[in-house]
């Protein structure tokens, strides 16, 4: 029987231990790029190196089409993404659990906006509030068809010129604070759009041509104003105040869904009771209803 350290002279000789090629080393770099993909993790790809002598400062890690950034430091983040090598990736990926200043969350946002991924997601779980929280700019990302932003009670801005959004389809924007109209406007192509607990806003503004699906999860409204001919399903999940009201036009809309309550109690759609919440559906065919009101009692 064969020794361990007879097997690992074996290797040696072989190359897969000590001098000469290892066996992994000896694969395509595309072959160890969907290696090093499949950790899901661009620190994990990164550590790998330890398995092969080739890897150790080649950055292989840095050719990957998606990048995830999950339980990183900031900093280190940042160092990570002023190395990646491969321009525009599909995925950019990150999660910081770290406090951040807002002005961190801002470099985050333009070092992310500098590879121009296709599909992002950035989710920090806690920013450290001032006094007067100014507003940080969401920069412009020209290739995006998915954007996922959770920023802890960030007030968003979006840039004085351009900032254009031409591929987005698909928006979620969690905890944050910014113009909805303003933004929308600036993505004509967008189909999904998630507004989850955006806080400071009193009336949701929607008015676009190619929305199809809209859900708004919310702590206080007053008003929700929606023009979208394309609209198929509308979710509301809202405290509401006294004079909260709705407008919606949306004539092909098969999926109406709200769940609106003041002071404990729920607002049910009930038809022909004068109570000051109104939700209004106008030229909404599919449903065939022409007013709701929401009752209180």
């Amino acid at each position: 029987m064969e020794t361990r350290s007879a097997r690992r002279r074996r290797l040696s000789a072989q190359g897969g231990v000590g001098g000469g090629l290892d066996l992994i080393g000896g694969l395509h770099d595309d072959l160890l790029l969907q290696i090093l993909g499949r950790l899901r993790c661009a620190a994990a790809a990164a550590r790998t190196s330890a398995l092969c002598r080739r890897w150790p400062g080649s950055g292989l890690w840095r050719h990957l089409p998606e990048l995830s950034f999950r339980g990183i430091a900031h900093g280190a983040i940042e160092a990570a993404l002023a190395q990646v090598a491969l321009p525009k990736p599909s995925l950019l990926d990150i999660e910081i659990t770290d406090r951040l200043p807002a002005e961190a969350v801002a470099s985050l946002l333009r070092a992310a906006a500098r590879l121009d991924p296709a599909d992002l997601s950035i989710v920090v779980a806690w920013v450290v509030q001032t006094d007067e929280m100014v507003p940080i700019e969401v920069p412009s990302f020209p290739r995006a068809t998915s954007i996922t932003l959770r920023l802890h009670k960030l007030h968003l801005a979006l840039p004085a010129q351009g900032g254009e959004f031409p591929a987005l389809e698909r928006l979620s924007v969690t905890s944050g604070r910014f113009d909805t109209g303003a933004l929308i406007s600036r993505c004509p192509h967008l189909r999904v759009l998630e507004l989850i607990h955006c806080w400071g806003i009193e009336t949701i503004t929607v008015h676009s041509p190619t929305i199809e699906e809209l859900l708004v999860i919310s702590g206080q409204l007053r008003g929700v104003d929606v023009v979208a001919p394309m609209l198929k399903k509308f979710t509301l999940r809202s405290d509401v105040s006294v004079d909260f009201g709705v407008s919606l036009l949306a004539p092909e809309v098969e999926n109406l869904s709200w769940k609106c309550w003041s002071h404990g109690q729920f607002l049910l759609p009930v038809e022909g009771r004068s109570v000051p919440a109104r939700l209004s559906l106008r030229s909404t065919t599919k449903l065939e209803k022409s007013e709701y009101l929401l009752d209180g009692s």
